[in-house]
């Protein structure tokens, strides 16, 4: 928590010196889910995950952006009685080929039920006039008394740049 704090002060830092900021919710599905020895994808009872992007041009550098971001995931299988997770990440896109973006996810996640733990997340961005395109993979660490395992996934996010 003490990391994500951190962040969050030098994001505002650099900020203060910054026109534009970006904030972006999406809504996204997670078509692959593997509880490393289950393979799952969501289903219609717990659809989707919800979640913003609040990001920033880096100085000097147009195209290369910085932020931070939140969202609740649904683990539905795993977790009986709390099924969202709150992932919350520092957050870094930078330009690739074809006007798309890599984007780079670090942070941590968060349930009543389970352990704080590291997030990572990596994918790719294409973005039209103000609607946003993503695929990511994510992984993350589960623990509690009775769970420790990864939880891998690919999510497919839409989103609108405001």
């Amino acid at each position: 928590m003490k990391f994500f704090l951190l962040i969050i002060y030098f994001f505002c830092q650099m900020a203060m010196g910054i026109d534009f900021i970006s904030i972006e919710p999406k809504i996204g599905i997670a078509p692959y889910q593997n509880f490393e020895s289950k393979v799952e994808s969501e289903t219609l009872d717990n659809f989707f995950d919800y979640g913003v992007d609040i990001y920033s041009s880096i100085p000097k550098m147009k195209n290369f952006e910085f932020g931070i971001g939140g969202e609740i995931r649904r683990l539905n299988p795993l977790l009986i009685d709390k099924k969202n997770v709150g992932l919350f990440f520092a957050l870094l896109k930078f330009p690739t080929l074809l006007d798309t973006k890599f984007i780079i996810r670090l942070g941590f996640l968060q349930n009543i039920v389970l352990e704080n733990s590291f997030y990572y997340g990596l994918g790719i961005e294409k973005s039209f006039f103000s609607l946003v395109f993503q695929v990511l993979f994510d992984d993350m660490q589960l623990k509690s008394n009775n769970i420790d395992l990864h939880y891998r996934s690919v999510v497919f996010k839409m989103g609108i740049k405001i």
